[in-house]
């Protein structure tokens, strides 16, 4: 019976983590936005987050995920679960705002609360972006 316990508990563990994808899988498409929650209290996550409102545009202009880590997983922007896992170069300890570019690089580590449009001209004086702008005419 025990036998059959462990192999119960391994077959979950092993089917949860084949699932799991790193946030490297976005490299080249997106941009991340990481809120890093190490202590679990989602507070400050939805007041970063609230700021996001009524910046859709914006976001999807410059190919943006945002999401949230609660000390043990990533979370989406409304606090749901996702397949993402942090990558190596992160530290999960950090207490802030964390900006990934297309290319994986940490662009922007900045504690809490960071003003959206900091984070947009971050993103707008990057020269991938800049060629982005170009290549779609607006200015």
């Amino acid at each position: 019976m025990q036998h059959v316990i462990w192999s119960i508990l391994l077959i979950v563990v092993f089917s949860h983590s084949s699932k799991a994808q790193s946030i490297n899988t976005l490299k080249w498409k997106n941009r991340i936005i990481i809120l890093m929650d190490s202590e679990g209290n989602h507070g400050i996550c939805k007041e970063q987050l609230r700021q996001f409102n009524d910046m859709g545009e914006e976001i999807r202009e410059r190919d943006l995920i945002l999401l949230c880590y609660d000390g043990k997983s990533l979370l989406d922007q409304n606090l749901k679960p996702t397949s993402f896992i942090l990558t190596d170069n992160i530290d999960e300890d950090f207490q802030g705002v964390l900006l990934i570019g297309k290319d994986g690089g940490i662009k922007l580590k900045k504690s809490f609360l960071v003003n959206p449009k900091t984070i947009f001209e971050t993103i707008d004086r990057m020269p991938m972006r800049k060629a982005e702008i170009r290549n779609s005419g607006n200015k």
